[in-house]
C-alpha cells in the first residue's frame, strides 16, 4: 500500500453501509492528527470536506473521494488501514 494507490472500504453512518473508493494520499499513525498530514501535502480543504476524527489509537490512510456525479469536488476520510483493499 502507498501514496497514489486506489483503495476501496465499507463504511457505515446512520444505518447504512456505503462503498467508498479513492486514492490515498496520506498515512496517520496511531495519535497523530490527521489534519496535520493534509497540510504537509498542501491540500487546501474547508471543514466540510474533512469526514474523519483528527485523533486515533489506530493506524489510518488519508484517502481522497470524489463526491462524483456533476461535482468536480473531493472529500477526505481517514479508514483504519487493516480495512481497506487496494484495488489497482
Amino acid at each position: 500500500m502507498k501514496i497514489g494507490d486506489v483503495v476501496t472500504w465499507k463504511s457505515q453512518a446512520a444505518g447504512v453501509w456505503k462503498e467508498k473508493t479513492g486514492e490515498i494520499v496520506g498515512f496517520i499513525k496511531p495519535e497523530e492528527d490527521a489534519r496535520n498530514i493534509l497540510q504537509k501535502f498542501d491540500v487546501k480543504y474547508p471543514s466540510n470536506r474533512v469526514k474523519f476524527q483528527s485523533l486515533s489509537e489506530l493506524d489510518r490512510v488519508l484517502v481522497e473521494v470524489p463526491r462524483g456525479g456533476r461535482s468536480n469536488i473531493s472529500d477526505y476520510y481517514a479508514p483504519r488501514k487493516s480495512q481497506v483493499i487496494v484495488v489497482n
